[in-house]
């Protein structure tokens, strides 16, 4: 998905204010913008922030007179893309598309590596259930 003329998390200064706002993807050869929201999330909300963008300037200097418009309006096409993200003992299976007038959805599922885990066995202390995984432990919250 991600090529070298595509950045992320760039700051935009709204046009005629003093606010800004970090716009999740900007193609620096188009100037086309995107807005990344989970597939659950509003979409009209999220066009009216894409809206701030469009009419705004990129805050990079090396960037401030590029032009701004709509993700996908100059030709740029994002691809439908999955990957997998680790985190401690579960790991992210994502799938993200173009939804069309900038935006890119996403969702997600949490799935328990198994591997990661290793499960060596159980110590009951007290009525508390103790998860001994990889030479540490911790406990685990049993129904009385």
């Amino acid at each position: 998905m991600w090529t070298n003329q595509l950045a992320g998390n760039m700051r935009v200064d709204y046009k005629n204010s003093i606010f800004w706002g970090y716009c999740d993807v900007v193609n620096l050869s188009t100037g086309e913008v995107w807005e990344v929201k989970r597939q659950n999330l509003s979409v009209p909300k999220a066009q009216t922030q894409l809206g701030k963008y469009v009419d705004g300037n990129l805050h990079n200097k090396d960037y401030k007179n590029l032009p701004l418009y709509t993700g996908g309006s100059k030709g740029t096409h994002i691809a439908y893309g999955s990957f997998i993200a680790p985190d401690g003992f579960s790991d992210y299976y994502v799938e993200y598309w173009d939804n069309g007038n900038g935006i890119i959805q996403y969702e997600y599922n949490k799935l328990i590596n198994w591997d990661r885990v290793a499960l060596v066995g159980t110590i009951i202390v007290a009525g508390i259930v103790y998860i001994v995984t990889q030479g540490a432990y911790g406990p685990e919250l049993v129904p009385a």
